[in-house]
């Protein structure tokens, strides 16, 4: 049974053995449209679904909003992006100010930095 799930921040087909089958890329479209379509996937995706028909189904929708609807979530995901920019530079500053094994910092900053490639 197929199933879908978000990998690398790409929402994914995956079968029953968790193997990517199919990936909807964003290739170009702004965040913000791609959460959109990824939600209108979702909805509409049932067992066996021609991937290329459901994404269609998912342009269309988007295309159908208007075109203040889509700055609306345009800017919601601006904003999503500068929040999770703040929130990492407040962390990376308070753990600047811990004492630890540099190795162990190193590790927690990359962690922390990784977070910030979701709302790219």
């Amino acid at each position: 049974m197929h199933h879908l799930d978000e990998v690398d921040c790409e929402l994914c087909i995956l079968d029953e053995n968790c193997e990517i089958i199919h990936v909807f890329e964003r290739r170009t479209l702004s965040r913000g449209a791609y959460k959109h379509m990824c939600t209108c996937v979702k909805e509409f995706w049932y067992e066996n679904a021609d991937p290329a028909d459901v994404w269609a189904k998912a342009e269309a929708a988007w295309d159908a909003l208007s075109p203040e609807q889509q700055t609306l979530i345009w800017s919601l995901s601006v904003q999503e992006k500068q929040n999770a920019e703040d929130i990492c530079t407040g962390l990376l500053a308070t753990l600047m100010n811990y004492q630890g094994v540099s190795t162990v910092k190193k590790a927690f900053q990359s962690a922390i930095k990784s977070v910030l490639e979701q709302f790219e």
